[in-house]
């Protein structure tokens, strides 16, 4: 790959905009939902809700960070493969323990499909997002397409997650 990041990545501009738009007005909706929800849940149901909320939330700031450091005009290949490779790693590592962390938990909550959800497809995102750091790091082409498939996968994860914790949230709310 030849000339810097900026020089390729201006035919993506438009998509990193609309992913890294997409990602953060999501999940300031997702705070308002946890806002409105932590007046009327039971303590037991808040902490539930932070543990499937965290992830996603975490989901989308990944997406958004990644599309903001790709828009940084000085960037280099080395740099933002790099960059990504620890940002997967760092993912990974956190999308491990909160497989853990369900699983171990004795919650009705955290049934396998749950952790399917909140934890082993976000370590399959995380690994994505680390291979395309390496070809990135290895001057392959295929890693700006890898990345752009990750970044849209994270945010259609954090959609799924997202709708599913606020189903949850309303099954648990009082009525009147």
């Amino acid at each position: 790959m030849e000339g810097d990041v900026p020089d390729l990545m201006v035919h993506w501009r438009d998509f990193y905009e609309l992913v890294g738009t997409a990602a953060v007005t999501l999940m300031g909706l997702l705070f308002v939902t946890a806002a409105i929800a932590a007046g009327f849940l039971a303590d037991e149901s808040r902490a539930l809700m932070r543990t499937v909320l965290t992830p996603t939330v975490a989901q989308f700031v990944a997406t958004l960070v990644i599309c903001v450091l790709v828009s940084v005009p000085t960037l280099t290949w080395p740099r933002l493969g790099a960059v990504l490779l620890a940002a997967g790693v760092l993912g990974l590592l956190y999308a491990i323990s909160v497989w853990r962390s369900m699983s171990r938990s004795s919650q009705h909550w955290a049934a396998l499909d749950d952790r399917l959800w909140y934890a082993l497809a976000p370590i399959v995102c995380f690994l994505l997002l680390a291979g395309a750091g390496i070809l990135l790091l290895i001057h392959r082409l295929a890693g700006t397409e890898l990345l752009a498939g990750t970044l849209v996968l994270l945010l259609l994860l954090g959609i799924r997650n997202a709708w599913d914790a606020i189903v949850w949230i309303i099954l648990r709310a009082p009525t009147r």
